[in-house]
């Protein structure tokens, strides 16, 4: 069904469809969100037959068709998709980026090894987006695959790997713990930052130890954890009805 891909496009399908050449009022958007709803939904209806005709889509000259098409994908995951959204994660645009993202972990590990060879793209936005991705399809090979990546010079690179970590769901709590002994000093301090956000403080034994580690900068790190980690929590704020 391709006639349905301009329709994903909303309001400006309806701009374009507009012989009058007049401005858009509110129903006029109103009218492109009803299309483009419409749209959406009935090309997931279609599911995976319509899989190859998405992907041919992903390279859609409009930004917000692109997102919509990704969107359709991680609601019909297919690893025939894998491909033209391993490609899309180059995409400008951030929703669509985002959205590709989330295509890609819908479809699980199938979408591994493609995206593991991202790690060493020489663009900051694949490689980023492909740490996020990369713990969610395979959370072992994954944490093992970014965690060197603490290592890297760049900020955006560490926090890409920090922000990857600290998502998961439950947290690495005892990954990081093993990474604690690392010899690679970036992913030791990697670590302490992944676990204060843990913030549980019986882990404060298994830190207590490098506060007399032989590099100073790890003993304050390890320093200012324990102090992170022994802070009261605040309780839950309780909301009661008053009727």
């Amino acid at each position: 069904m391709p006639f349905l891909i301009p329709f994903l496009a909303g309001a400006d399908e309806v701009a374009d469809v507009d012989d009058e050449g007049d401005d858009h009022d509110e129903d006029d958007s109103d009218y492109g969100n009803a299309l483009q709803y419409a749209a959406e939904e009935a090309l997931q209806d279609i599911g995976k037959p319509g899989v190859p005709m998405l992907c041919k889509a992903l390279s859609d000259k409009n930004p917000i068709i692109r997102e919509k098409i990704a969107s359709i994908l991680s609601e019909i995951p297919d690893k025939r998709a894998i491909p033209a959204l391993v490609a899309a994660l180059a995409d400008p645009y951030d929703n669509v980026r985002y959205m590709v993202t989330q295509a890609l972990i819908a479809i699980g590990s199938p979408s591994y090894d493609k995206v593991f060879h991202l790690l060493k793209h020489e663009s900051l936005l694949v490689l980023t987006a492909a740490i996020g991705i990369l713990p969610e399809v395979n959370r072992k090979k994954g944490i093992v695959a970014i965690i060197p990546l603490f290592s890297d010079l760049r900020e955006e690179v560490w926090d890409a790997v920090y922000d990857s970590l600290s998502d998961l769901d439950p947290k690495p709590v005892s990954e990081m713990i093993a990474y604690l002994t690392s010899e690679d000093k970036e992913v030791v301090i990697g670590a302490l930052n992944i676990l204060v956000k843990v913030g549980d403080r019986t882990l404060i034994p298994q830190v207590t130890p490098l506060t007399r580690h032989v590099d100073e900068e790890i003993c304050e790190i390890a320093h200012w954890c324990i102090e992170e980690l022994s802070k009261e929590k605040e309780p839950p704020k309780i909301i009661r009805y008053e009727g």
